[in-house]
């Protein structure tokens, strides 16, 4: 009887010593603190926003959204009060994928102009690229040039865009095609112009 008390016993110290161990793990790990006066907030957002927002018809064709839904102006009224509320400044509208002769994707105009008119205070710098040797061709000098010419094109047509946002799939580190490209572009962007980069690894 005293055996089995003692072993009894010995089980107890053991899951009490464990215990103590996986609490005072916890305490040192500490995985955070759920933060909520703001102080992790630096007030200067971004967000991608659907390709309906500034894509001409031809999306509203192969997607279940109608044009209504972003066309209308209260809805960008709306849009913009939502942004506002969680201090998003730069917009990066989708307009992926590239052609594959270079050319970005087609925007609506009347559209464009309503989209940057209300988001006069945020900078929109819209999302142009694609999947690599599917969309995107970085080893032809041709693609290139067309590519980077759309943009400028694109940049000079509505001035109020602040940039252009590339995403190529996937990027490489030390991808001599892509650098040239982005040499390439950021010679020729307009004065003032954003170019920024969304750089997503091979998986």
């Amino acid at each position: 009887m005293i055996k089995m008390i003692r072993s009894l016993l010995r089980i107890i110290a053991v899951i009490i010593v464990l215990a103590v161990f996986v609490l005072l793990g916890y305490q040192i790990w500490n995985p955070g603190q759920v933060v909520i006066n703001g102080s992790h907030d630096l007030k200067t957002n971004g967000i991608w926003l659907q390709h309906g927002w500034l894509g001409d018809d031809q999306w509203f064709k192969g997607s279940k959204k109608k044009p209504e839904q972003f066309r209308d102006i209260q809805h960008i009224i709306n849009l913009k009060k939502i942004l506002a509320e969680h201090n998003i400044k730069d917009l990066y509208p989708h307009l992926c994928p590239t052609k594959k002769t270079g050319e970005i994707s087609a925007v609506d105009s009347k559209q464009t102009r309503q989209f940057l008119g209300v988001m006069d205070e945020m900078r929109v710098i819209p999302w142009v690229g694609g999947v690599r040797n599917v969309h995107v061709f970085l080893e032809s000098e041709k693609w290139q040039a067309r590519f980077i010419q759309s943009i400028i094109d694109f940049l000079e047509v509505y001035p109020k865009l602040s940039g252009i946002h590339i995403n190529i799939e996937p990027s490489p580190s030390g991808d001599a095609a892509y650098v040239r490209l982005l040499s390439k572009l950021n010679r020729k962007l307009p004065a003032g112009k954003v170019l920024s980069i969304a750089a997503y690894p091979p998986p």
